[in-house]
């Protein structure tokens, strides 16, 4: 797709766009699809930045297919026997672009725990992890509102290089409204998960 990317803006008069920076977004198992373009020699040189929205990072252990596996007759050790069929754990590692991993905390589909993995995974010195308490896997957009395009725009910024990559190991709770602003003032109190993690 990447390399077939300058034709498709050509064919559709954006030839000025070939250029361009491009950033990757992939959301709940397009994020593996997302993955794969921006890791490793699979990376085009356009590639300059990566979204992942309620990723998937490992396929295995996504509730819905644990209880799958636990229905079938031998389904668990199948599952336990079988490597992850994507490989998008590992990829990560191979991921060197700036990087935002964008989750809701009541994801019911892909919980938490799978932006969290991303975020220990991913090879990137510019990441961060931004989770929005309120949200599921399918109204993120909806009730994250203009925090969630504001997140966006600040990609794309350091995308084109018009914002500096350490602007990705800061965070502005104002940007994430009142339940954001909250989360961000008790990031340190013990037991209240953290929206932020810091750098490994």
């Amino acid at each position: 797709f990447m390399k077939a990317l300058p034709d498709i803006l050509a064919s559709a008069d954006l030839k000025a766009l070939a250029a361009a920076p491009v950033v990757v977004l992939g959301r709940s198992l397009g994020s593996a699809c997302a993955v794969h373009v921006a890791s490793g020699s699979r990376a085009s040189p356009s590639v300059a930045a990566l979204i992942i929205e309620s990723g998937v990072v490992k396929l295995l252990e996504l509730p819905m297919v644990q209880q799958l596996a636990q229905a079938l007759p031998g389904g668990m050790h199948l599952l336990r026997s079988v490597p992850e069929p994507l490989g998008t754990f590992d990829k990560l590692a191979e991921v060197t672009v700036p990087t935002v991993i964008i989750h809701g905390e009541r994801d019911e589909v892909s919980p938490f725990e799978q932006a969290q993995m991303a975020y220990e995974a991913c090879g990137s010195s510019a990441k961060r992890i931004m989770s929005y308490p309120r949200c599921r896997h399918n109204d993120l957009r909806s009730l994250a509102g203009p925090a969630y395009y504001q997140e966006l725009q600040t990609v794309c910024s350091v995308a084109s290089g018009t914002m500096p990559q350490e602007e990705l190991l800061t965070q502005d709770a104002r940007a994430r409204g009142l339940f954001g602003a909250l989360a961000g003032a008790l990031r340190c109190v013990p037991g209240v998960r953290r929206c932020f993690l810091p750098p490994r």
